[in-house]
């Protein structure tokens, strides 16, 4: 992994969307004070599952395709309520979450598409954030990268990537 492949992933387009999305669509940023910093994750395997709780520091996370009342979940998950649920797809998901809010909580809910070029103006205030939460450990970046492009098409990086077999992001380098 080097820090050039970075630029792939989270300091790149995926990680600006992200901030675009979370901070200036959404203005969901916790509140000092008054918000509890619990992060909760769904995931579909259970290598997942281990992997937000730790590697990425989530206080809760659960196989979604395992429990069979997300509502009931959440309540054990959140017994004093959910203070910021970001939102951008809907569905049942949502549907559980609504119940659960803590009273003046927020869910930032923004059903739209938008392209993040539209957000680059504010990369270097991006990076002001996230340089210093990568450099003191408070984010955790996994990525996979397997050598040569005889391993990309068919080979084990594909294989891996479509048998939803990864915990991070593929890169697959090329020194040809």
């Amino acid at each position: 992994m080097s820090l050039l492949s970075y630029y792939t992933g989270i300091l790149g387009m995926p990680g600006m969307t992200a901030y675009a999305g979370f901070y200036e669509i959404c203005s969901a940023s916790p509140k000092k004070g008054r918000d509890s910093l619990r992060f909760s994750s769904d995931q579909e395997r259970k290598e997942k599952v281990d992997c937000a709780k730790d590697k990425f520091g989530f206080d809760e996370a659960f196989n979604y395709k395992e429990e069979p009342n997300w509502d009931a979940a959440l309540k054990r998950y959140f017994p004093e309520g959910i203070d910021i649920y970001f939102e951008n797809v809907g569905g049942m998901m949502l549907d559980a979450v609504l119940p659960n809010m803590k009273i003046e909580g927020r869910i930032a809910l923004r059903m739209e598409g938008f392209l993040v070029k539209k957000y680059f103006h504010l990369y270097g205030k991006f990076l002001e954030m996230i340089l210093p939460c990568i450099k003191e450990g408070k984010i955790t970046y996994l990525e996979d990268a397997v050598e040569g492009l005889e391993k990309a098409p068919i080979g084990s990086a594909l294989a891996s990537l479509l048998a939803a077999m990864w915990e991070s992001r593929w890169v697959v380098v090329s020194r040809e």
